[in-house]
């Protein structure tokens, strides 16, 4: 798994793990939310304090008509820069096509192109069967290998659906110390997502100084973190809900991702006259 998997996947899946605590389900339907058609936010990840590539969420301009639903349209893209795009270059999106009421995914796919390695697929949900459908392309001959299916809890959510469930949580009802879950499927694996409530702090971030949520996941042992809160993520305390920054120790070092630009967003973020002068494209 490279860099930029273990970053956003901290935020959405996360393995079972036991905590003392009030535990909120994340499921549907939804609370309310500020999503819009249209919007972009860019980011900037770190490695230490070397910028090692860039990312963005945008969320197309219509929606579209999935399994007899209404549905966004949302690409998450990450992408090497500089110095580290000539040793490892990785260009990857993840998008899938999300319910416009209960945000759980209807279909999803993956372009993931780092280095050698390379591998796109698409996942269909049945909500109703409980069932996944994953094909994944043979590079080879440019078809789908057979589908796989897969048996899934009610509620399943994938990596974007899971980055947006974030922006509905009612954090008026969730108390220091509780824990949200949800049950996610990505690369063919269940998890089961659990992310402890910190509270809110202020933070400096490149569009302003903002009052955020932090969100700690409940990290199991594995070979990229280092400890079971070694990683955080703030989302904003506004109606937007977004991710702002996200900080994680690895055995190999620190890595870190900043939110750059947002547009498009229901509210504006932020204050401009606290911005930093430094340049804020990717």
């Amino acid at each position: 798994m490279d860099l930029f998997q273990a970053i956003f996947l901290s935020l959405i899946l996360q393995s079972n793990a036991s905590h003392t605590s009030n535990v909120i389900g994340m499921h549907p339907p939804a609370q309310e939310h500020n999503i819009q058609l249209g919007e972009k936010v860019q980011y900037k990840l770190y490695y230490g304090l070397i910028p090692v590539g860039k990312a963005q969420i945008f969320i197309f301009n219509d929606l579209y008509r999935i399994n007899r639903r209404d549905c966004y349209r949302i690409d998450v893209q990450a992408k090497t820069v500089g110095a580290v795009d000539w040793l490892a270059q990785v260009e990857d999106t993840w998008g899938a096509y999300i319910d416009k009421v209960s945000l759980l995914p209807h279909m999803a796919y993956r372009d993931i192109s780092e280095g050698d390695f390379k591998r796109k697929e698409i996942v269909r949900y049945d909500h109703r069967t409980q069932t996944v459908e994953v094909k994944i392309l043979n590079n080879k001959t440019g078809q789908f290998h057979e589908p796989n299916y897969y048996h899934v809890p009610l509620y399943i959510r994938d990596l974007v659906s899971g980055m947006m469930a974030v922006r509905s949580i009612p954090f008026d009802t969730v108390q220091i110390g509780d824990t949200l879950q949800a049950d996610a499927f990505f690369e063919e694996t269940l998890y089961d997502f659990k992310v402890i409530y910190d509270g809110q702090e202020e933070i400096k971030t490149k569009i302003g100084r903002m009052m955020a949520h932090r969100l700690v996941p409940i990290m199991p042992d594995n070979p990229v973190f280092d400890g079971e809160n070694s990683v955080v993520c703030w989302v904003s305390a506004d109606s937007n809900q977004i991710p702002i920054r996200m900080e994680a120790d690895m055995f190999i070092g620190a890595a870190s991702l900043e939110i750059l630009t947002a547009e498009g967003l229901a509210e504006p973020m932020g204050d401009p006259e606290e911005e930093d002068t430094e340049e804020t494209t990717p």
